[in-house]
């Protein structure tokens, strides 16, 4: 987007040189030189004016992009903002959980193991042990 601009620039700046370069010599010439060089003068002007809208529609895109990414910078700050708040603020009672769940895990997780494995065994026990099963 800036290279887009920046040439343009260098064309605007170019062509007013030009223009500027060839205006006084447009007296010195006659016949069809003079036509010649009033049509290249014309061509030059159009692609002035071309240069010149092109530039300006630029410059108000970049504008809107720069603005745009300022808009998503600042909700970003504030989003990280607000996960640092919530990382950082636990409750007391979240504390305790975290804390609880910490000691008490290799005994939760033995005691479900015993509640569905338990079971499990207990009935193929049964099945074995059972009077004329197979």
């Amino acid at each position: 987007m800036r290279a887009q601009i920046s040439t343009a620039r260098l064309n605007k700046d170019s062509i007013s040189d030009s223009g500027s370069m060839l205006g006084p010599s447009l007296g010195a010439q006659s016949g069809s030189g003079f036509q010649e060089a009033m049509e290249q003068l014309a061509r030059m002007a159009k692609f002035h004016t071309e240069a010149t809208d092109r530039l300006a529609a630029l410059q108000q895109e970049s504008k809107g992009t720069i603005w745009e990414r300022d808009g998503l910078e600042i909700s970003l700050v504030r989003l990280d903002t607000r996960w640092q708040i919530l990382e950082t603020d636990r409750t007391k009672v979240g504390h305790y959980l975290d804390l609880a769940w910490n000691r008490m895990r290799p005994w939760i997780i033995c005691a479900l193991a015993f509640y569905y494995l338990g079971w499990m065994l207990l009935h193929f026990r049964r099945r074995r042990l059972a009077p004329g099963s197979r």
